[in-house]
């Protein structure tokens, strides 16, 4: 028997611990249960606060992001710009560089013209040279013969002795006629000389016209090399602007593209962004939505309930009138009664 209560009392007092674990347990559970309802309303303020300022946070990040898209907007219509009028300037440029070397070629038939007509000009000028050079040594070589034929005949006609005819013969020359002839001799040969003299001026007249062109014509050519020079620094300057222009075109279209793509970059991103905002938006319109349609019910079954009160609430003060006019009129009937 006592080992039987013994293991009897070791049984209670086993379940009894049992029992007080088992209590501990649902009072540990049951605080772990309202701790976790104390989180989970937490989370859930949390997380509404969060999502208000997460969404005022995209949205001033959409607002910044919209403007920077406008600035590049705007700054890419500026560099679309900047590119055409350095496009139209390079294009000035080469057209100004076209009429340069038009310019130049003309210029350079001109000067080979000009060359021409100044050595053919330097040839004239050698063959008249040469052509005065004979005439003057043709001109001294008549005046000494002249000279000398004058001497001869004044020689002959001091020197002639005096011959007498008796004959009757040809009429012999007189001294008067003999001075006339050679007068006369000497006036042709003045003449003539005179004829050489008036050429010669001529053709020095003719050569210092021709030096007088010969130096225009060197000037004219001076002027055109200088000119000549000009332009040609003038088109290796240009060259070097368009080479300038063309490298800062070729940067400018670099940086264009490497903008262009950095923006498309962002601009995928935003229309990421974009893209999920519009999905929480209509999430959240749709959970609107179907709290509306939740009110909408709750209100209609309310009207409903309203309704069946309210007609319950009118048979009943119905049935009450009629129970009052029944009694009312049993009271008459017996009034009526107990008086006859």
């Amino acid at each position: 028997m006592l080992q039987f209560r013994r293991s009897v009392e070791a049984e209670k007092h086993q379940l009894q611990e049992l029992n007080n674990r088992l209590g501990q347990y649902l009072s540990r559970t049951m605080q772990l249960e309202h701790d976790n309802a104390i989180l989970i309303t937490e989370i859930n303020k949390i997380r509404q606060e969060k999502t208000v300022e997460w969404d005022n946070q995209c949205m001033a990040e959409m607002r910044d992001l919209r403007r920077m898209v406008g600035q590049l907007s705007s700054e890419k219509s500026r560099a679309e710009t900047e590119r055409e009028k350095l496009w139209q300037e390079f294009q000035m440029l080469q057209l100004m560089c076209c009429e340069e070397q038009v310019v130049c070629k003309d210029i350079g038939g001109e000067l080979k013209g000009c060359e021409k007509q100044l050595h053919k000009a330097q040839q004239t000028n050698g063959e008249l040279e040469e052509h005065l050079f004979q005439l003057e040594n043709e001109y001294k070589f008549i005046e000494d013969a002249h000279r000398q034929e004058i001497t001869k005949l004044r020689n002959q006609v001091h020197s002639r002795p005096i011959v007498t005819q008796t004959y009757h013969g040809p009429t012999a020359v007189s001294m008067e006629e003999m001075q006339h002839y050679a007068l006369s001799l000497s006036e042709g040969w003045t003449d003539t000389l005179e004829m050489y003299r008036r050429k010669v001026e001529d053709m020095e007249e003719s050569i210092k016209a021709d030096q007088t062109r010969l130096d225009d014509l060197q000037r004219e050519k001076m002027q055109y090399a200088s000119e000549f020079d000009k332009l040609r620094k003038e088109a290796e300057k240009q060259g070097q602007i368009q080479i300038h222009l063309e490298e800062q075109l070729i940067d400018m279209q670099e940086n264009f593209h490497v903008d262009i793509t950095q923006y498309q970059v962002i601009i995928d991103k935003l229309e990421r962004e974009r893209e999920m905002l519009a999905n929480t938006m209509a999430e959240k319109f749709r959970d609107h939505q179907q709290l509306l349609q939740v009110k909408m019910d709750l209100g209609m079954e309310v009207a409903y309930y309203r309704a069946l009160i309210e007609g319950e609430h009118q048979q009943h003060l119905q049935s009450r009138e009629r129970v009052i006019g029944i009694v009312h009129y049993f009271q008459i009937r017996t009034t009526s009664v107990w008086n006859h």
